[in-house]
């Protein structure tokens, strides 16, 4: 009688994909005009390569590499500014930069995506849209309350990703809110707008669900009362598997 060895137990394969997250991100300074070949005023710019010079090297080697823009990107200089202490625009070719040292994910959805108001909120889309074709992908702002829901899916090594931001609104201002034909971001820190986020992405089938919400005290890397809740409902009732929290200037511990 011959006993046969059991059969080898075949390794999971494991698909390893590298992220990295950063914060905020601008290529211009509030209420200058965006030029196209660097950050600085009509009399004197900065190339973008030096700008992001020690940036550029840290994003090497990884598949995703995430920020949140905080600018209306256009290659228009007649946009109007809204009545706010801070705005800021970013040349398109800022963008392009920005895509050729490997920033490829971008949460839209944060208080200065209205800085110049419909048009501008208009114009940012139209370019991220059209980025697409470079491997660019962004969520969170949208022509309409409903396009802030969508989520933007993508496939890493196979594997299939899907993304959505939520974020803050300037002053909690209703004019930038999206409404169902006007342009703009949805409210973090209003339930209705955050249960319309997380009932939405549940419906969106992906391997990995990613969540950037841009919320938070100004320099401060610290969930602030209340947040990790908000934060524990979208594992929960949506079930995104890395949350992205951004306040401004930083990165928050999720």
């Amino acid at each position: 009688m011959v006993s046969a060895a059991p059969p080898a137990t075949a390794t999971p394969k494991t698909t390893e994909i590298v992220l990295t997250f950063g914060g905020d991100v601008c290529l211009q300074r509030s209420g200058w005009l965006p030029y196209v070949d660097g950050v600085g005023t009509a009399a004197r710019r900065v190339p973008w390569s030096s700008h992001t010079a020690h940036i550029a090297p840290l994003l090497k080697g990884a598949e995703i590499n995430f920020g949140n823009l905080e600018a209306v990107v256009t290659d228009r200089t007649d946009l109007s500014a809204q009545g706010k202490k801070y705005t800021f625009q970013m040349h398109v070719g800022g963008l392009s930069h920005l895509t050729d040292i490997g920033l490829n994910l971008w949460s839209l959805a944060n208080n200065h995506a209205y800085d110049f108001g419909a048009q501008g909120a208009k114009e940012t889309f139209k370019h991220l849209k059209a980025f697409r074709k470079r491997g660019v992908h962004s969520a969170g702002l949208g022509l309409n309350d409903k396009g802030t829901l969508e989520a933007d899916v993508f496939e890493v090594k196979g594997k299939r990703i899907a993304f959505v931001a939520v974020g803050i609104i300037s002053n909690m201002n209703k004019r930038h809110r999206a409404g169902p034909n006007k342009p703009g971001t949805l409210r973090f820190r209003d339930d209705k707008d955050y249960t319309r986020v997380l009932r939405a992405f549940e419906k969106v089938r992906a391997d990995y669900k990613i969540l950037s919400i841009h919320s938070g005290r100004e320099r401060e890397v610290a969930l602030r009362r209340g947040q990790r809740t908000r934060y524990h409902r979208a594992l929960r009732e949506a079930g995104v598997d890395l949350i992205g929290g951004a306040p401004n200037f930083d990165l928050d511990p999720a």
